[in-house]
């Protein structure tokens, strides 16, 4: 009907729009429901349901997911099908039924007349358009409408006849009632009676509801694909709803202008802003392989699916009417219309693609686009249409949030033109927080999903001792999200081999075997004539295979296998007689997905870190453990065996034999990649970068020999692959500080600065005594020193360098119950230069003169809570850090140091109740010559709009020794109790008081 407004409120136009709408919408209707009741051969009675089930051997959970529940409701309630609407019969079409294809492929969109799947559209299209988008104005308008649907329904019924073989009076008898029906809705009276009335209402609903009912959808979708587990590689089941194990993971925002990172909450990532003030059409989250990206994604959707029921954590959610989600790995989906085609399944059907494009860019909306670094030719298309052109044209509506790993970051800013963006990177689970997050999942796993009791406090006290001593050598591993989930299932499961684990790779290769056991006791139990022996034996030669095809897919950015994998596995497992399906599951996610000729099993890797896992295995066999070589060595071993040579002799014969043929027959890691790629051009070294680090761990833990054979090439693509110097130390600690490795790689370590943190203390000292003795090293550690046993070696070493030295010790600074002492005991008469220290020491006396930056914690019950801060000449930024437990009269006066005050205070967990202690604090430590700080710092207060102006008040008042408090720079503040409508009114009291800036930190 007109969208504009009539004399009346129903005038002229609306009937004739009306009129239009019952050609299209009844005629139309009719024509479908003839070639439905002519394709289905169904029995009389039996509903569609049980046709599709029994006869068509569809599934009964993939035949539900087609329909909405109404339409399910329909189905049974209406078996003929006489009832149905357009949108259902449509739906019903492309289940498919016999003579059409399935919905989606592309017949149905290609504009040929000669196919009945276009002419079924056509139909569906023209009630759409008429219903949202097209006027008809008045009756000329309306008689040619009429003729155009008058021409389609005819060459449908007819074309429909000669497909079906249809008795040829009986199609023209059905066209000639058609004609006489849109006649007689032509030359109807134009007035509105109740059923014209009627129908306008209908027309009225459909035009609000259907973006609303897709949307209600695209949440029941999104309830079910964001559940996660934390073993789904084994367990292949999803289950558990992401917001009950998620912990927070530790998010910066990278700002490229100044070269600095900036902390940031994760809760509040859809909130922020680019440096000029703009909301950030697209927000890139880098982060490592395991970091916890897709998580991160599933938490978005599972929090945005549950509005208004359960508050959200992450802020901004409510505000978007769609969110968007699509896996890089797809490799269907190559354009938005695509993505909306494939989400709004149902409203697909009921509006057509323009209408829907439309609408859905009418909408605030959010696109989350999981794993850029595994985009495909066609996903890249899809990224790229979303910011060149969806973004721009929507006016602001339509946002694009991205994960991807390093190696993608540079690309995909190339990429973003002149759309205004954040880039921000995930850097893990914090120590502090790691034991959080292995509770969860061990209460998860003995309530659900153990495989054996166990007393829940006691291991649970186990794990965290583990992970506590564990950080020495796998500090850095364990701050990956996915690492600690395989750590506590397999804590569960398999703990014995877990206990042992000190590298990232014996992580990945613990659970590997785990899986193999699982599988050939599974196999053993079949009564099969075969020993475990025999199983192992052929599921090894199963594994080369997969290994080989998972490097293929590797090499192609495929992360779903490609059919002609699925064909070899079949060939080998038929000719060995091994059950496929027991083997793959091992492996592999199995899914089952209809289509046109039936069900198709796809198969693709739990996570692109396994995938890049069986990879490193499938390289490693091309250069260590060549097929064919060992074809030749095992057929001279029968030979020896049947000449009864003596076992010990034959090991010998075996091993010379197997140098010989390798020396002769050696392949390098590059040449194994360039046989993947057509051209050299082609290769990507940023591809395979995860994979050549596992590599290194796997040669080092089970090919030591080839680890000197081959390391000095596998660092130097690792080099051109763009690997940071803080991953090279990771190489080193996967290879358990291999001395050999640790020389090539300080020859790759070009930075100024060596910067050892907690897991990569060990590495350091492999890898220092190859480096100048001049390069400065800074040792940045959040964990607990006490648990590197390597720390106080580490000290000793660099000592003796003449190098300057930072020594950051966070836990100390946030925990001072433990002082540094002993370790800067060991800095003392070196000849390194100690310039920056945090932490908390308890005597002044292990402080080096030659420190320039200082950060302390005062203590909670020593007097005095801080040492003497006064023989420190070239101090020039002091900041103090101080909790509520630390008296007053514990303080004394801090120096004045030269030039600007230098001194920051962090005054933590204040609320109003603390104001007068703060205030305290603040006058008792004042510089023996001024009463200036650099700032104020106040995290984690509590403190309301009220108390932080009592605060101000305070700070500035004249009687109070000694004196008003004066900041150079700023008051800072963090508080969930502050709203943003107070900071304009605290700004100002806070500039006339106190004469500095008021900062609201987030």
């Amino acid at each position: 009907m007109s969208r504009q407004r009539q004399e009346g409120g129903i005038n002229l136009p609306d009937i004739i729009q009306t009129k239009a709408f019952k050609i299209v919408n009844s005629e139309g209707r009719h024509a479908l429901f003839y070639i439905f009741s002519i394709a289905c051969p169904k029995k009389v009675g039996e509903n569609l349901k049980d046709y599709f089930i029994n006869v068509g051997k569809m599934e009964e959970g993939d035949f539900i997911k087609w329909f909405t529940n109404d339409q399910l409701g329909k189905i049974c309630d209406n078996p003929s099908g006489s009832d149905f609407d357009i949108t259902l019969l449509c739906r019903c079409l492309g289940l498919p039924l016999p003579g059409l294809s399935k919905c989606g492929s592309k017949v149905w969109s290609s504009k040929d007349e000669t196919k009945l799947e276009w002419l079924i559209t056509k139909i569906k299209n023209d009630r759409n358009n008429i219903s949202h988008i097209q006027e008809i104005k008045d009756e000329p308008e309306l008689i040619e409408f009429a003729n155009n649907v008058n021409i389609l329904l005819d060459k449908t019924y007819r074309l429909a006849g000669k497909n079906y073989k249809c008795d040829k009076t009986e199609v023209e008898n059905k066209i000639f009632e058609m004609k006489k029906k849109i006649d007689e809705i032509v030359n109807a009276p134009l007035t509105l009676d109740e059923c014209q009335w009627q129908i306008m209402k209908d027309l009225i609903v459909q035009q609000e509801n259907h973006i609303q009912r897709a949307s209600a959808g695209l949440k029941e979708k999104y309830k079910i694909i964001s559940k996660i587990h934390p073993a789904s590689f084994i367990t292949h089941v999803e289950s558990l709803k992401v917001q009950s194990i998620y912990s927070k993971v530790e998010v910066v925002e990278e700002q490229h202008e100044s070269k600095e990172t900036k902390t940031i909450d994760h809760d509040g990532l859809l909130e922020l802003k680019t440096n000029d003030d703009q909301v950030a059409s697209v927000i890139i989250v880098e982060g490592e392989a395991g970091m916890g990206k897709t998580t991160l994604i599933k938490l978005i959707l599972a929090e945005w699916a549950n509005l208004p029921d359960i508050p959200n954590t992450v802020r901004g959610l409510d505000e978007y009417e769609l969110i968007l989600h699509s896996e890089c790995r797809n490799q269907s989906i190559s354009t938005f219309l695509d993505l909306v085609l494939v989400l709004f399944d149902q409203s697909s059907v009921v509006l057509s693609n323009d209408e829907l494009l439309r609408a859905v860019l009418n909408k605030k909306s959010l696109v989350l686009l999981d794993g850029v670094d595994e985009w495909n030719e066609n996903s890249k298309k899809l990224a790229f249409e979303l910011i060149g052109k969806r973004i721009p044209e929507s006016g602001g509506k339509l946002q694009l949030l991205c994960t991807t790993r390093p190696e993608k970051v540079e690309e995909l800013l190339s990429c973003l033109q002149s759309s205004p963006w954040i880039h921000t990177r995930i850097q893990g689970i914090h120590p502090d927080k790691q034991n959080e997050f292995v509770v969860k999942f061990m209460q998860v796993m003995h309530k659900n999903y153990a495989e054996k009791s166990f007393n829940l406090d006691t291991e649970i006290h186990k794990l965290k001792e583990f992970l506590k001593k564990s950080h020495a050598k796998m500090g850095e591993q364990f701050k990956l999200p996915l690492n600690l989930a395989l750590l506590t299932y397999l804590w569960v499961n398999d703990s014995d081999s877990i206990s042992m684990v000190t590298t990232a790779t014996e992580l990945y290769s613990v659970f590997h075997d785990f899986g193999q056991r699982r599988l050939l006791d599974r196999l053993f139990r079949r009564q099969d004539a075969r020993n475990k022996n025999e199983w192992k034996k052929q599921c090894d030669g199963f594994l080369c295979i997969l290994y080989r095809e998972c490097l293929i897919a590797l090499s192609r950015v495929a992360m779903q296998m490609p059919k002609e994998c699925t064909k070899k596995f079949e060939c080998f497992c038929s000719e060995k007689n091994l059950p496929l399906s027991d083997i793959l599951e091992c492996y592999m996610e199995v899914y089952r997905e209809w289509g046109t000729h039936g069900y198709l099993t796809i198969l693709a890797p739990p996570h692109k870190t396994k995938l890049e896992f069986f990879s490193a295995h499938g390289v490693i066999n091309e250069i260590c453990l060549n097929q064919n070589v060992e074809e030749v060595l095992n057929s001279m071993e029968s030979v020896l065996a049947e000449h009864g040579v003596p076992h010990d002799v034959q090991v010998s014969i075996l091993e010379f034999a197997k140098k010989k043929i390798m020396c002769q027959n050696k392949k390098t890691i590059l040449g194994v990649l360039e046989d993947l790629h057509s051209s050299t051009s082609d290769l990507d070294f940023k591809r395979y970068q995860n994979m050549l680090i596992m590599m290194a761990g796997i040669l080092s833990k089970d090919h030591e020999m080839h680890l000197h054979n081959y390391g000095s090439e596998l660092l130097q693509l690792l080099k051109n692959s763009g690997l940071s110097s803080y991953q090279f130390l990771n190489i080193v600690a996967e290879t358990k500080n291999n001395n050999f490795i640790a020389q090539k790689v300080s020859e790759k370590l070009t930075e100024k600065i060596l910067v050892v943190s907690d897991g990569h203390v060990g590495p350091a000292l492999a890898v220092l005594p190859y480096l100048k003795e001049n390069m400065d090293v800074t040792i940045k550690l959040q964990g607990d020193p006490s648990y590197l046993p390597d720390l106080p070696k580490l000290l000793k070493c660099v000592a003796s360098r003449n190098c300057t030295v930072s020594l950051i010790l966070q836990h100390l600074l946030n925990r001072p119950d433990a002082s540094a002492d002993h370790l800067l005991n060991l800095l003392q008469n070196s000849k390194c230069r100690l310039i920056h220290l945090v932490g908390h020491v308890s005597s002044s006396a292990v402080l080096p003169h030659t420190l320039e930056q200082l950060d302390l914690s005062a203590a909670i019950n020593s007097n005095p809570a801080l040492p003497s801060l006064c023989n420190l000449p070239d101090l020039y930024h002091l900041d103090i850090h101080l909790f509520p437990e630390v008296k007053p009269e514990h303080l004394q006066r801090l120096p004045s140091l030269e030039g600007s005050s230098g001194i920051t205070l962090y005054i933590y967990d204040v609320s109003d109740a603390e104001i007068k202690w703060a205030n305290e604090v603040v006058r008792v430590l004042c510089p023996d010559q001024g009463r200036e700080y650099d700032s104020l710092v106040f995290p984690r207060s509590q403190l309301t709009s009220d108390g932080c102006r009592a605060l101000v008040v305070a700070l500035a008042d004249h009687g109070t020794p000694p004196g008003r408090i004066t900041l150079s720079s700023t008051l800072e503040v963090f508080s969930k109790n502050i709203i943003s409508d107070d900071i304009p009114p605290l700004t100002l009291t806070t500039r006339k008081t106190l004469r500095c800036k008021f900062i609201m930190l987030s």
